[in-house]
């Protein structure tokens, strides 16, 4: 039964994950503007009552793929950053360390999509948090180089 339920989680995880980066691949290729249900549902490859079944509104759908974004980038940024935390590093290494994370960060439409839900975050109350901390990451980045 355990391993049944865990299955299902990851099953359900797995679809929402889908969806969430199927609304930033839209975004990043149309804006906020071309997020419909269909349009999602057909880009993540699911039906459209399992899109609904999981988010209830678009509102839900860009909030959900903003954070899934930010959770990740976070991760990214505050990994790097740990690894050298404390170290003394030269100008050599810090201005490597600057262009390797800038060149990790792909400029593909799930990172355009994420400027402009960026900009809805300041819109949106229930983001600003979560906008607030990936921006706090990319801080400590900067202050690990410097």
């Amino acid at each position: 039964m355990a391993r049944a339920d865990a299955a299902l989680r990851d099953s359900v995880t797995s679809t929402r994950t889908r969806v969430l980066r199927a609304v930033l691949r839209v975004v990043g290729a149309e804006g906020i503007g071309g997020v419909t249900n269909r349009r999602i549902a057909r880009e993540a490859g699911v039906s459209l009552g399992t899109l609904t079944y999981h988010f209830e509104t678009q509102e839900e759908l860009l909030r959900e793929s903003l954070l899934l974004f930010i959770r990740e980038e976070t991760a990214r940024l505050l990994g790097e950053a740990r690894a050298r935390r404390g170290a003394v590093v030269s100008l050599e290494q810090a201005a490597e360390l600057v262009a390797r994370v800038a060149e990790s960060v792909p400029f593909d439409r799930e990172q355009i999509a994420s400027l402009e839900l960026f900009v809805h975050a300041g819109r949106d109350p229930a983001l600003r948090d979560a906008a607030a901390a990936c921006f706090a990451a990319y801080d400590e980045i900067a202050v690990t180089v410097l």
